[in-house]
């Protein structure tokens, strides 16, 4: 799993540092400024400027400002929008783990968060404030300042926020950017102009200086980048003198294995101890070069990852046989992240090609991107996934690759699990499934409409959950197989499916059991047979190809069909699934008579079942169908002649399947139940009792 992580994220990184994209668009996609969470951050703004030209450094203090204008959002509530490409002159990480409070990591320009916390403190004490500064500028590469320089900064400092009125009258974030300009490689620089040159961003006038504009070189700010990324990896070890791993070039190298890739070190395997850091640089050691493309990917990766739909998470790992689930909240969170890679790295070579690929990409992570003069046509692909996945129509073709990661845990603790890596998985097959899925979904709605109980919001949620493929495995096969059956239907492998019936029958007699009060979950669990049965059924004859064995399903109008409407000399059963859910058609209308006519009882558990026996195909026979018109002699129960010749005929049709249903005794099983359970009306306030019972 490592390898192949490791391998993909490199490719991105690669691809985006060879690609002539502005810098600010490489930093908007490799740092945190565009994240919504960053959005707070923004609205205070702190920025300190030092000339260090001459001995004497010259300190000011800018006056508090907003990156970006508040714009009238809904219900009248102004809505604070940044400026994000004068932000990336301040580009920053926003921690994941440990305590934000304090520094981490490695800087590379002395842009720092400040928490509400900070801010208090600051304006109690200036001594806050040089504790603050000194912390993270032992962590800054690319700048020291003298004792003297960080005591005028947090006194002047202190002044300009105790002179802002009622600024802590509510919580505050805020940004500081220290903006140094020496006669080395600071990435600011004095101008005598606002005009900036590419690959520049304007910070706007010098408080030290009139008539003078401070200008931000993001090509400077993004080596810096780099730099920082390094030496942070440093701490997992380094070698002056090594071989990369990847690229097998010989110069300095680091460990793989640290705190500033959290992918690495996955629980899914013995975790690192971190107690002899120096020794993991043996294990896998990489180049500057490599080390930044795989930051590069991870960091992307990180952002297209998407939260699985709680909902369905409960859903997926409930036990397979179970009708209650637990709470959501006792459920831990899983994410997603779906990635379009090319076939061969060649096809993207051009630079047209890159820059196009470096937009689809930031169109996968956020669906409102704006791309000048670029229509970039999306996919959904939610329902094969579980969780928000967009791709570019461009990359669904044989030319490109899907890779699909599942994962848990808290990347900023060093605590991932990864569920699953299911790579090279062609479009094509993606989008198969996912029509035939919207064909079951269309057509099961109609069906619940039409032939269920199931009340309006009952039809709408499970139509959202037969939409989902990890939803219909997780129904069919058990949380234990979701991913090894993701995986081979996302590589056009047979899929079996006598497990499918030996779950769907266990679950189907469990509701029976309960009988009539779960008659609402009976019905259910049919939709998720109907549902499932169809898709194995198409995935393998028209995706898999698979040979022999694949059986053939009809849909729920033409087995009921086949049920009532065909006169009774012409009913003719050609599968045990027809067969089986006849009989639970007759049993079920003949047991609605013998309800209302017999005091209320439930024929299966008064005539049917005796002292806590399970029913069999031989039961439905022999003391179902066989005795209807005993019951209805020695009872006097008003049934129609044609619901008795009806039973007759499927009893007589019972040999022709004798061999089959022994062997498939759940098949059978899950058809009776089926059967039983549909076609019936909705009457009185029925629609309220489910809403209000168990409707989810």
């Amino acid at each position: 799993m490592k390898a192949i992580l490791f391998q993909n994220f490199i490719r991105i990184g690669d691809y985006i540092k060879k690609s002539t994209i502005p810098n600010v668009k490489i930093l908007e996609l490799i740092t945190d400024n565009a994240s919504p969470n960053a959005r707070n951050f923004l609205t205070n703004l702190i920025i300190i400027e030092i000339d260090k030209r001459s001995t004497n450094s010259k300190v000011s203090i800018w006056p508090k400002k907003e990156c970006g204008n508040y714009t009238k959002g809904t219900k009248n509530k102004e809505v604070f929008m940044p400026d994000i490409e004068q932000s990336l002159s301040f580009p920053f990480i926003i921690p994941s783990g440990g305590n934000p409070l304090h520094a981490q990591g490695r800087y590379a320009v002395p842009n720092y968060l400040i928490y509400e916390t900070h801010f208090k403190n600051f304006i109690e004490d200036k001594t806050h404030i040089e504790s603050f500064l000194n912390g993270r500028l032992k962590k800054t590469i690319s700048l020291e300042l003298d004792n003297d320089v960080v005591e005028t900064i947090a006194k002047k400092l202190q002044e300009s926020l105790i002179g802002i009125n009622g600024f802590l009258d509510k919580k505050q974030l805020g940004l500081m950017a220290i903006i140094y300009i020496d006669n080395e490689d600071s990435p600011y620089r004095y101008s005598e102009t606002s005009q900036c040159a590419n690959n520049e961003v304007l910070i706007g006038e010098s408080a030290t200086d009139e008539n003078i504009y401070i200008i931000a070189d993001t090509a400077k700010i993004l080596d810096k980048f780099w730099d920082s990324k390094f030496t942070e990896g440093r701490e997992g070890g380094f070698k002056e003198k090594g071989i990369c791993t990847i690229c097998d070039k010989k110069n300095e190298v680091v460990s793989a294995y640290n705190k500033a890739l959290y992918w690495i070190p996955t629980t899914w395997e013995a975790p690192l101890s971190y107690g002899n850091e120096k020794s993991l640089i043996n294990s896998m050691a990489l180049c500057q070069e490599c080390y930044s493309s795989l930051s590069i990917g991870a960091n992307i990766f990180a952002k297209l990852a998407h939260l699985v739909d709680k909902n369905l998470t409960k859903e997926l790992f409930a036990p397979v046989a179970k009708v209650k689930h637990g709470k959501k909240s006792d459920i831990a969170d899983i994410y997603g992240s779906i990635l379009a890679l090319p076939l061969l790295d060649k096809q993207i070579n051009d630079n047209d090609e890159i820059h196009d690929w470096i937009t689809a990409l930031q169109v996968s992570m956020d669906s409102s991107i704006n791309t000048p003069n670029k229509n970039i046509a999306v996919k959904h692909l939610d329902n094969i996934t579980g969780f928000v996945s967009r791709i570019p129509e461009q990359c669904l073709n044989e030319e490109w690759r899907l890779y699909l990661i599942y994962f848990s845990g808290e990347p900023g603790k060093l605590n991932i699990h990864l569920r699953a890596i299911i790579e090279d998985i062609m479009p094509t097959t993606i989008e198969s499934i996912g029509s035939i899925i919207d064909e079951i979904r269309e057509n099961m709605e109609e069906n619940m409409l039409k032939y269920t109980l199931l009340s309006e919001n009952g039809v709408l949620y499970k139509k959202q959950q037969i939409s989902s493929l990890p939803y219909l495995i997780s129904t069919a096969y058990g949380a234990a197989y979701l991913w090894s059956i993701m995986e081979k239907m996302l590589k056009k492998l047979p899929v079996d499916d006598k497990m499918f019936f030996r779950h769907t029958a266990l679950k189907m007699t469990e509701e029976a059991s309960r009988l009539p009060t779960s008659i609402f979950n009976l019905q259910k669990e049919a939709i998720d047979y109907f549902s499932i049965y169809t898709l194995l059924n198409r995935y393998n004859k028209e995706i898999s190809k698979k040979q022999g064995g694949i059986l053939e399903v009809k849909n729920i109008n033409e087995l009921i069909k086949l049920s009532f409407d065909t006169p009774v000399e012409e009913m003719d059963f050609t599968t045990i699934d027809e067969l089986g859910f006849a009989a639970g058609q007759i049993v079920q209308r003949f047991s609605s008579i013998y309800y209302m006519q017999n005091h209320e009882k439930d024929f299966i558990q008064h005539r049917v079942l005796n002292y806590g026996s399970s029913l069999t195909p031989e039961a439905i026979r022999t003391k179902a169908l066989g005795k209807m018109e005993e019951y209805v002699a020695r009872l006097n129960l008003e049934v129609s002649n044609d619901l008795l010749k009806r039973a007759a005929v499927i009893s007589m049709n019972y040999p022709d399947f004798e061999n089959e249903i022994k062997k498939d005794k759940d098949r059978f099983m899950c058809a009776f139940w089926a059967g039983y359970s549909m076609g019936r009306k909705k009457k009185g306030n029925q629609d309220n009792k489910e809403v209000n019972g168990d409707d989810k």
